[in-house]
């Protein structure tokens, strides 16, 4: 669909990229609740935060990943 192409075409990683007042968990957060309606388990939120801060000559890229892994998971085909 068009709201997928759009999301993988990086609106949403270009946003969370120019967000400067949001903390990469707060950001985090507002991904799992957009894709899934409910927040990142404490692990699953480590887990990006640590991808992310290792991917920071590429933060976009890094952010594009992590939609990507999250429109490619089972919950999210179940709950769209």
């Amino acid at each position: 669909s068009s709201d997928i192409l759009g999301k993988l075409n990086g609106k949403r990683a270009a946003h969370l990229v120019s967000d400067s007042e949001s903390t990469i968990p707060e950001k985090i957060n507002e991904l799992y609740l957009v894709a899934f309606s409910r927040r990142p388990q404490p692990n699953e939120l480590s887990e990006i935060e640590s991808y992310i801060s290792q991917r920071a000559d590429n933060i976009k890229e890094a952010w594009e990943d992590v939609v990507w892994s999250l429109l490619n998971t089972k919950e999210f085909l179940f709950n769209h």
